[in-house]
């Protein structure tokens, strides 16, 4: 099974990964909407033209008081999500048996991402007050 993950750092496979690692880093923005939200550009013109990013940035609006460390998980998470993204698509490729693994390994990111930064809103409650 080496082999076979070794084979995704070749030449020829180049495009493959960094389509799916475009597609993980979007995939990670959509999910994390509430704090990853940005305007549309007004006459943006969008293609499909490979871009091979130098580094994958997510940037979230947190509150001031948000806990640093649950932002530290999350980019664990974040990153874990974009390794499994790219072995699930290569080995529905090379190895479909090892696919399912993967896939449900992704789909368990997915969740724990959300519940670390959406699991700390909550909602406002007031107190009843005379005044």
């Amino acid at each position: 099974m080496k082999h076979q993950v070794f084979d995704i750092a070749q030449d020829g496979n180049e495009d493959l990964a960094t389509r799916v690692l475009n597609l993980a880093h979007a995939e990670c923005v959509e999910s994390l909407y509430p704090y990853t939200m940005t305007p549309c550009i007004q006459d943006e013109t969008i293609d499909d033209k490979l871009v091979v990013p130098e580094q994958y940035e997510i940037e979230l609006a947190l509150p001031k008081q948000f806990s640093r460390t649950t932002v530290l998980l999350l980019k664990e998470f974040i990153h874990d999500y974009f390794v499994c993204r790219v072995l699930v698509e290569w080995f529905g490729i090379t190895c479909p048996t090892a696919q399912p693994f993967w896939k449900e390994r992704l789909e368990l990111l997915m969740g724990r991402m959300k519940r670390a930064l959406l699991g700390r809103r909550k909602p406002l409650r007031r107190g009843q007050s005379m005044f």
